[in-house]
């Protein structure tokens, strides 16, 4: 699932949803050290299941990672930089 934030005044909002895989997954598979697209392929061709991963339940990670989106507001300098829902 690829899920879409913003957040303001302490408000959080679902910009999208998505059913599907998009490029996060390479960097979720990154910080977690899980191959997710390994095991969707896997659950997806060769039916095997959620429980077939042990990872996938006991994964509990000491860190916390965040995906920064940058803008280039130097490119377009009529564009307000303050973004919000």
């Amino acid at each position: 699932m690829n899920i879409q934030y913003a957040i303001a005044d302490d408000v959080v909002y679902i910009l999208e949803a998505n059913p599907r895989a998009s490029r996060t997954v390479p960097l979720v598979s990154k910080v977690t050290r899980i191959p997710l697209a390994n095991i969707a392929t896997q659950i997806i061709a060769l039916g095997k299941t959620i429980s077939d991963f042990p990872v996938l339940v006991e994964c509990n990670l000491p860190h916390v990672a965040v995906k920064e989106a940058v803008f280039s507001f130097n490119r377009f300098p009529e564009v307000d930089p303050v973004l919000g829902p």
